[in-house]
């Protein structure tokens, strides 16, 4: 309502352009929009991103030792957010992820009681929040 033009992704569904179209809405593509807006860093926020990276490698490197066969899924997630805190993380903006075996290949897995086997693919997926950035 009251909007006569519209950018958007060229990677829309054609049922969401045909639905704009059939409305009068001019329709205009942005190719990569998004990722050429975001590509361009002030030194703050590659300060931040520079701090961040540190940080979460800190934490990771801290964990690491305890990352073998007979860990619980659950634990390692916990000492990663533990040792994430203890580098100065203040925010956290997701769950973090640690998936083992079976696990692995479900996208958005919670840490289990699951213990790791010898020879499991380990997904760990984590991140913090600087300011309005999330780095993951």
């Amino acid at each position: 309502r009251g909007i006569n033009r519209l950018g958007f992704e060229s990677s829309v569904s054609y049922g969401f352009f045909d639905a704009l179209s059939k409305k009068g809405i001019a329709l205009k593509p942005f190719k990569d929009f998004i990722e050429r807006l975001r590509a361009v860093k002030e030194d703050r926020e590659k300060a931040l991103i520079k701090e961040a990276v540190r940080r979460a490698e800190s934490a990771f490197l801290a964990v690491k030792p305890y990352i073998k066969a007979g860990a619980k899924e659950k634990r390692l997630a916990m000492m990663l957010e533990e040792n994430l805190k203890r580098e100065g993380c203040k925010s956290i903006p997701f769950d973090i992820i640690v998936a083992s075996g079976r696990n692995s290949s479900m996208p958005h897995a919670r840490p289990s009681e699951k213990r790791l086997d010898a020879g499991d693919l380990v997904v760990i997926d984590w991140g913090e929040k600087q300011k309005v950035i999330f780095l993951i």
